[in-house]
């Protein structure tokens, strides 16, 4: 055994229930996975065990759940989300995972020690985390035993680490179905804008794990630190993880070199792939960034599949979005503060104990629905309400 790492056995019912909900690749089916069942299919138990640790994972804090609307179910069913202390023991337990060795059995190869968190990064088309340590047994993992498993139609990944997690919204129900509208459209981007703090990216990812688009998810939040090559080094790792591979076998030889040429991979990789490209906090994107996608992705033009979100503070500038469109619309959706409705639901759901609603309705009034600032009134307390009204 390698030095500094243990030798894992197995993983109890309330771990893999806990990887299962802080993993976006789980999540990306949509609120199904969420559900009792679809936890239970996930994590490989039984239902009635999944059931007795979400009770007790309600009392602790640990999870919270909320009726919703599930495809396939005429009535909502409960979906289960992980808390902040959820996340903060997800967290702890993912960074224990890598440490912990298991011995890896696949047919025709031979057994090998790998460290659990690797695991799905060196077999991303095997397994999920959330699937490895639901069938380490004994201290090993036998790939063998997913062939025995029934396959479950196309699965969709969510690509990104920095895919946000998902938090409850209010209201909205306006905006969500402005997305609708555009993804069922022929429009091939659309352009969500608004304030900082306004809601855009809690929007974009609460869209996404609610109505489950039949695509695969490549999610980029920019910074200013971020360049071309990692960039591409991430859309190349899940174009690979999908089969697709020309354009990560050239750039893994020849960097960013032949920028024309890679274009024409980037076509031929995604020609037919159904895939959600999001460009968050794109208004912090550098000039060369802009330029890398301006002459790449955003000149593969029409006869693609994939779609473009992108999430800005500000319009791009004319003629960013020129190459996508050729004759068709590019859309934008301006997102607004809250309802009061919406906006008093929210102060209530993040601690403000104000007993009068009049009190409430001014401070939303006063803030013009701005969710960050309603979160800011709630926490302050009575004398930054006070100060608001």
């Amino acid at each position: 055994m390698v030095r500094n790492y243990r030798r894992k056995r197995y993983y109890s019912t309330p771990q893999r229930i806990l990887v299962h909900l802080s993993s976006p690749e789980t999540l990306s089916p949509g609120l199904a996975s969420r559900t009792q069942e679809g936890i239970a299919e996930a994590t490989l138990c039984g239902r009635s065990t999944v059931t007795k640790w979400l009770i007790r994972f309600e009392r602790e804090g640990v999870v919270a759940g909320s009726r919703a609307r599930v495809p396939g179910h005429r009535v909502r069913k409960t979906v289960y989300g992980l808390t902040p202390a959820g996340w903060a023991r997800a967290d702890e337990l993912r960074k224990r995972m890598a440490s912990e060795v298991v011995e890896v059995r696949a047919p025709g190869l031979d057994p090998m020690p790998m460290v659990v968190s690797a695991i799905p990064k060196a077999l991303p088309t095997y397994v999920t985390l959330a699937s490895t340590v639901s069938l380490v047994s004994e201290g090993r993992l036998d790939l063998g035993r997913l062939a025995a498993r029934p396959a479950a139609g196309t699965t969709y990944v969510i690509c990104g680490e920095s895919f946000p997690r998902p938090e409850a919204i209010f209201g909205r129900e306006k905006e969500a179905s402005a997305l609708d509208r555009w993804f069922a459209s022929r429009s091939p981007v659309l352009v969500l804008t608004g304030l900082a703090g306004i809601g855009k990216t809690a929007l974009a990812a609460h869209w996404i794990l609610e109505r489950s688009p039949n695509m695969h998810v490549y999610w980029q939040a920019f910074q200013g630190s971020t360049t071309p090559a990692s960039f591409l080094k991430d859309l190349c790792s899940l174009l690979a993880r999908l089969g697709r591979r020309a354009t990560a076998s050239h750039t893994s030889e020849f960097g960013l070199h032949h920028v024309d040429l890679i274009r024409r991979l980037l076509a031929h990789d995604m020609k037919t792939l159904p895939l959600l490209v999001v460009l968050d906090a794109f208004e912090k994107a550098s000039p060369a960034m802009v330029r890398f996608l301006r002459q790449t992705l955003f000149s593969l033009g029409p006869g693609m599949r994939f779609r473009i979100l992108l999430i800005s503070r500000l319009l791009p500038r004319a003629g960013t979005l020129a190459g996508l469109a050729r004759g068709r619309r590019i859309e934008s959706l301006a997102l607004k503060g809250l309802d009061v409705k919406s906006s008093l639901a929210l102060l209530r759901h993040r601690g403000w104990r104000g007993t009068e609603e009049a009190v409430a309705r001014r401070i939303a009034a006063t803030v013009k629905g701005h969710p960050l600032l309603l979160q800011l009134a709630a926490q302050g307390g009575p004398s930054v309400s006070a100060d608001l009204t």
